[in-house]
């Protein structure tokens, strides 16, 4: 594991990992970069459901810029409601049946 990794000794590295695990080989080649490789772990963090603070903390981000890696989907925003209208009719069912 790399602590530090200025400038272009870390673009280096980074393109020989890439290298070595045959992502050159790919059609069309994958080039990775520091770059690519700290904004693939902040959207498959994204894409995981952690949350915006978090993200931005692991990848050494603002939460600003944690932002940016997607807006809920829609069947994300479904689940939430589903979650919500769970929530709500398990914990006021009987208060809702006394006032039907």
């Amino acid at each position: 594991m790399v602590d530090h990794c200025p400038g272009v000794r870390c673009r280096i590295w980074s393109l020989r990992r890439g290298e070595r695990a045959g992502l050159g080989r790919l059609d069309p080649p994958v080039h990775v970069t520091p770059y690519v490789l700290r904004h693939t772990y902040a959207y498959m963090l994204r894409q995981a459901g952690v949350s915006t603070e978090v993200r931005a903390e692991m990848s050494g981000h603002s939460i600003e810029t944690a932002m940016k890696y997607g807006w809920p989907k829609a069947r994300e925003k479904e689940r939430v409601a589903e979650a919500l209208d769970e929530m709500v009719t398990v914990k006021y069912s009987r208060f809702l049946l006394l006032k039907l």
